[in-house]
């Protein structure tokens, strides 16, 4: 099982993250790893995973889709 985070400003998805077995992953646009930073701190996001792999890059692109899908009915 994976969760997938996605973080927007301004309507903008600027950055990813997936939990899963192997650690956390996160992927932000170019120039928006201080963002991606600053709001992981903010929420307390990586604290419980303090003892787990953390790895972030910054992309030209995001990978997959850059929108949550809709809800379903």
């Amino acid at each position: 099982m994976t969760d997938v985070l996605f973080f927007e400003k301004d309507g903008l998805t600027y950055a990813k993250g997936f939990f899963n077995q192997e650690g956390c992953s996160f992927y932000a646009l170019e120039g928006y790893a201080d963002l991606l930073y600053e709001k992981l701190e903010e929420l307390g996001v990586l604290a419980p995973y303090s003892d787990t792999p953390t790895y972030v890059e910054e992309l030209a692109e995001l990978p997959g889709g850059t929108r949550c899908p809709p809800a379903t009915p």
